[in-house]
Formats: C-alpha cells, sequence, structure tokens
C-alpha cells in the first residue's frame, strides 16, 4: 500500500464507482462525495489539475470498488498540452 493512501485512505482514482458527468465527478451508487455541493458531487477540475481526491464519504463505503493502485501525482490529471488545447476551443 502506498504511503499517500496509508496518510489519506481511499482516493476516487482507485474507485471504480467514480464518474465524471458534465463537469462534475459523481458515485455511481448515489453516494454524497461533498455534502455542500447540490448534486452531492465535485468539480471534475479538481481531477485536471491532479488533486489527490481522498474524501471522507469513501473511508468506509460498502460499496467502494478497487480498480487498482492509485495512481502516481505525476500520472494525475491532464497534461499542459491537452489544457492548452482545450482551452483553445473555447
Amino acid at each position: 500500500m502506498s504511503g499517500e493512501r496509508r496518510r489519506n485512505g481511499r482516493s476516487l482514482y482507485e474507485c471504480a464507482n467514480a464518474r465524471v458527468l458534465g463537469g462534475r465527478i459523481l458515485c455511481r451508487c448515489g453516494h454524497t462525495l461533498h455534502a455542500k455541493s447540490e448534486d452531492g458531487g465535485i468539480d471534475a477540475a479538481l481531477l485536471a489539475r491532479g488533486k489527490p481526491l481522498v474524501y471522507r464519504a469513501c473511508r468506509g463505503c460498502p460499496d467502494f470498488e478497487e480498480m487498482g493502485p492509485p495512481l502516481p501525482p505525476h500520472e494525475r490529471g491532464w497534461s499542459k498540452e491537452e489544457v492548452e488545447k482545450d482551452d483553445s476551443l473555447a
């Protein structure tokens, strides 16, 4: 188990139930990831920036489906080239 996971708990990078829909990350099982959001989800921009995505709701979740080991920080988020290309379309 990685040092990051041991310190921080379960990550959405590891859960097969995490889904990106309409610019939001939501739980396929309907669990609330962030209580202060209207839909219970979080902004997908956090994923794009490679943030840890470790939430209290996931710690003891009975529906947590592990996809594999967490991604190392250098493999998270979008590359700068992809972000620049995406920004040029706006």
